[in-house]
């Protein structure tokens, strides 16, 4: 059994049995089915907690935890007390059932219907001396623990842009890189592979996932994608191309001298962002997923970088000094412990059109 699924089933586990206690409590006292609503859903949050973090020291099993208490059981419990309520306090049974209906339609399209909602985001930058339009595509943060059909489609979705280069800002396959998943879905990401191609070439870099040492010869040997392990500058038609490490794409310290033509400048982490000395024209990055859940007049809620929230949240900003930075929300989204869902924060294929200025 993974640890996952063990650990989801001593929360469902857990979460049933709080869900009969506020049904039965509600019987009983049904004109204070709010309060027992909210104490029900307070003991479910700290028993989450508590299981969760006999599993794992991570935040990710909370969140999951949480997000099941707030979509699943509160809206189950909420509706029955609802009903139950019905006769005796008509306005509660009234305030429960919206509120049961909003966590139902939130979850639904947090987990069933935005993280697979794919959307192409365009961004123009004009360079000087430019003869032609340049297309790049940007596919981040695929981050799959089963390749298959989603993928396939934005492969396909990419390739009907036309793209002349592609770029893969990291993380690729999120399963455990010691079992035997691992092998099974590289097979199943290099068979889709070959859908891809780009007259100028395709380059990836490490993420987060792709902690396993043989991951560039695993995920990309004797394919068209030019996998970099190394900060590296390439020659790409009339610009150039720097594929940035894992480490330096975190370094707000990292130096990267200007190539002396339109520079672009691809990591999985957009901290390198942050450091004046990062001189090219266009910096590319991914890691954020753009929070995966951004809520209005706040943005991204967490995005594991220094980057300001409004970078991090992903899109095209103005850094200074001439540079523009573009941070893709990213086509997959996180896996193994974590909550897997979006909400307000689709997920993207990215296609930046370099133009003649």
């Amino acid at each position: 059994m993974s640890d996952v699924l063990l650990l989801d089933l001593l929360l469902h586990a857990w979460l049933i049995a709080v869900d009969v206690v506020v049904v039965v409590a509600v019987g009983r006292w049904r004109t204070r089915a709010v309060g027992v609503c909210g104490l029900g859903s307070l003991i479910a949050a700290v028993g989450v907690i508590a299981i969760a973090r006999s599993l794992s020291e991570q935040t990710f099993p909370v969140m999951r935890g949480i997000g099941w208490v707030l979509f699943v059981h509160g809206p189950i419990d909420l509706f029955a007390a609802a009903w139950l309520s019905r006769s005796v306090a008509r306005s509660d049974a009234l305030v429960l059932a919206v509120f049961g209906l909003g966590a139902t339609l939130i979850g639904v399209d947090g987990y069933l219907v935005e993280p697979h909602w794919l959307v192409v985001e365009r961004f123009e930058v004009p360079v000087a001396g430019l003869e032609e339009r340049l297309r790049i595509a940007v596919l981040a943060d695929l981050q799959s623990d089963v390749w298959g059909a989603y993928e396939e489609r934005a492969f396909r979705r990419t390739m009907e842009e036309r793209p002349d280069l592609i770029v893969f800002p990291g993380d690729f396959v999120q399963v455990d890189a010691d079992g035997p998943a691992y092998e099974e879905q590289v097979a199943a990401m290099r068979r889709l592979l070959p859908i891809l191609s780009a007259p100028l070439g395709q380059y990836a870099v490490q993420g987060n996932v792709d902690w396993r040492e043989t991951w560039a010869y695993d995920l990309f040997a004797d394919t068209d994608v030019q996998a970099v392990r190394e900060t590296q500058s390439f020659a790409v038609g009339p610009i150039v191309l720097t594929a940035v490490s894992f480490l330096d794409g975190f370094d707000r310290q990292l130096e990267l001298p200007h190539e002396g033509t339109f520079h672009v400048a691809m990591a999985h982490g957009p901290d390198f962002s942050l450091s004046d000395g990062v001189e090219a024209d266009l910096l590319i990055a991914g890691h954020t997923h753009g929070g995966q859940v951004q809520l209005p007049f706040i943005g991204a809620l967490l995005t594991y970088s220094w980057v300001p929230r409004a970078w991090g949240g992903g899109g095209m900003h103005d850094i200074g000094g001439g540079r523009t930075l573009v941070v893709s929300r990213g086509v997959g989204m996180e896996r193994a412990y974590a909550p897997r869902l979006r909400f307000d924060c689709r997920p993207e294929i990215v296609i930046i059109d370099l133009v003649p200025k």
